[in-house]
This record gives structure tokens, sequence and C-alpha cells, in this order.
């Protein structure tokens, strides 16, 4: 069922899971928490049918970020440092809404996680028409199209028109585009996948200067896997880092060249070190030595994150300098946000060094 994401662990040991399938139809009454008046919101519009595995499949793939107690069948509350993103899809209405409340700049980075998974599942389905829509501020019934919004600013057009109902509001392009998309955002990028083209998608997101990251991890590690992957996703919304990592393999694929191919392409390869990574024959001896070898060679960069306690710096991995937030294991930390958020700054560091050599180096 984890492989399939019909469900996710509810604990670190993954002895208990959730299946979103099964909770309540019932949706809480959340609109006193999110006025549209103070959120920043975003709209998907489905042309024929709200896919009814949408929505459970999007709150597996977030549940780093969501809460089990907010969750129901069609929708999740998910959290990220101060702020908070409601989910909820109308299955009737046919769209799925999203509205962010929150202060600052992270409004705008939890919409833009938001967004990518969503982006990431339509990608997922064949021939899905999809139309997103930007509301317009002051107006919460009001909506234009995001793609419409792209096409007038790579137009040079400063305003657009809305129809508001009784009337038509002059809105500037660009604050209604910054407003839901993260500063640095392609917006090429964004308007490939508008189209629901893979190739165009990739395209872009290759002019972007993007860097692929392969995850090496114990299964025993896998909500850290999924934590990290989560603090990653603003990288991959501005189409600087594409990751990878066991998970997707598809039913038919060999599994053991899928994943070496996949790691002797990684310009990044991260470690996820613990007692378990170790003790790991494939990890170790198989992924490890080989990235290290290719880390030596300069031809991808290695980066080793310890998740739990272990006596890595014994080993020759042990010689590359690793991720510790602020000299504590993540598993050590009481607020898991902060912790990834100084291992995304490293990983700022990382990406700006790529960009500067065009190779890897090591760190």
């Amino acid at each position: 069922m984890r492989k399939f994401r019909l469900c996710h662990p509810l604990d670190e040991k993954g002895d208990k899971h959730l299946i979103p399938e099964l909770l309540t139809k019932e949706e809480p009454n959340l609109e006193r928490r999110f006025p549209p008046a103070k959120c920043v919101g975003f709209t998907y519009s489905y042309g024929s049918v709200l896919p009814e595995g949408l929505l459970p499949r999007f709150i597996v793939e977030t549940y780093v970020h969501g809460e089990p107690a907010q969750a129901w069948r069609t929708g999740v509350v998910l959290e990220l440092m101060n702020c908070r993103a409601l989910v909820r899809g109308d299955v009737q209405g046919r769209k799925v809404s999203i509205r962010v409340a929150g202060v600052g700049k992270g409004r705008r980075q939890l919409l833009g996680i938001v967004r990518e998974h969503f982006e990431r599942i339509h990608r997922t389905y064949e021939s899905l028409p999809v139309f997103e829509e930007v509301p317009i501020p002051g107006y919460p019934h009001a909506h234009v199209k995001y793609e419409l919004l792209l096409k007038y600013e790579l137009d040079g057009r400063d305003k657009i028109a809305v129809d508001v109902g009784d009337q038509l509001v002059d809105c500037i392009v660009r604050d209604l585009l910054d407003g839901v998309d993260l500063p640095g955002a392609s917006r090429r990028a964004a308007m490939a996948t508008s189209r629901s083209s893979d190739e165009l998608y990739l395209e872009a997101v290759k002019r972007a200067q993007s860097h692929t990251f392969f995850i090496s991890y114990s299964h025993k590690d896998e909500r850290f896997r999924d934590e990290l992957k989560g603090a990653l996703t603003a990288f991959e919304r501005l189409g600087q880092l594409r990751g990878w990592d066991d998970t997707q393999i598809v039913p038919g694929q060999k599994w053991e060249p899928e994943i070496l191919g996949k790691l002797e392409r990684a310009d990044i390869v991260v470690f996820l070190l613990s007692n378990d990574f170790i003790r790991s024959g494939y990890c170790y001896l198989k992924e490890a030595k080989r990235a290290l070898e290719r880390h030596a060679a300069r031809e991808c960069v290695v980066v080793p994150i310890v998740v739990r306690a272990c006596r890595f710096d014994k080993l020759p991995l042990g010689e590359i300098q690793a991720i510790v937030p602020r000299r504590r294991p993540i598993s050590e930390h009481t607020n898991r946000d902060r912790a990834w958020l100084e291992v995304t700054k490293q990983f700022d560091q990382i990406v700006e060094g790529l960009n500067k050599k065009d190779v890897a180096v090591p760190m």
C-alpha cells in the first residue's frame, strides 16, 4: 500500500498507517481559520471529473506536513513553520481549492510545495484536463486563469481586466503572479506545466540549470526520506533540483539496473546516515561505494545527512563533511521543520557551487 501511495505511516517505526480512503467524508468547519481576504489562494478546476483517488494520494504524498487529526477523505490541513494550508476538493464542483494563511514569504513557499505535489500527480494521469486559476484579492469568488496571466506577462502586458460579477476590475499581472509563485520561479516552466506537457516541462527545467539528486537510505528511515523530499520541494519548484529515490521505480522495471543507472547519472548523491544505513549491505557496499568513487573523480557531490546517531566518522565516508543541523541528528530535533531548514541552507551552497562550475565539486 505504501508503494502505490495508498497509505502513509503515523509513526517513525512504521508500525501504524493512515489510509485516506477510509477517512470520514465530513469536512471540518475551518472557514474562520482561513478567511479568503487574508489568505494566498489557488484553484485547480477539472474539465470532466475530479479523479477519485487524487486527494487521497495528495494526502499521502504530503503527510510529513500534515496532521492526521486535520485530514478527511477529500482534504487536509498542512503546516510549514508558522504557515498553514487548507487543501480541499469539491467532487461535485470538480475543483480543488487552496488557501494558505500565515505571514511573510512562508505562505508562498507552502503554496509552492502544494502546487508542486499537485503538478507531479497531474502528470501521472493521461489526458487529464486541468485549469489553474488565481483568485482576485478582495473578490473571493472571482478568478482568472493562471495560464492567461502567464501569456499576458510573456507578451509584456502590465494589466488585465477581470470580470468580478457586475464590473471589470483592472489588476496588475505581475502582482497576481508574484502572489502565487515563489521568488525566482520560472514562469516558462510553469507555462509548460500548465499545458500538461512532460517534454516541454523537462526542457524548461533543463533551461533553468537543474541538477539531479539521488537519495540513498535504509528503508527503516523512510520517514526521513519523505521529510527531505518535502524540504527540497521548493528547489524542485524553482527548477533547481530534480530528485529520485527507489519509490519511483514502476511495476515491471528491474529495480537494480534502475537504481544503479540513476545513481550513475546523479549530480548529487544524498546519504541518510544511521546505523541501519551502515548495516545495509546494499546501501553501504553498493550505493555508497560507487557514489564515493564518483565523488573522488569529481563526477558528483556526495552529501551525507545524519538522521540518527551513528559512528559514520569511523568509515571512509566520514572523510566527507556531513550535515548535522546544530550538531544533532535530525531525529533529536523537537522542531524537525527547523532542522530541515538548516539542511536546505546547505543545499543552497551546493546548488550555487554546481551552477558556477557546471561540474560536481567535492565538498
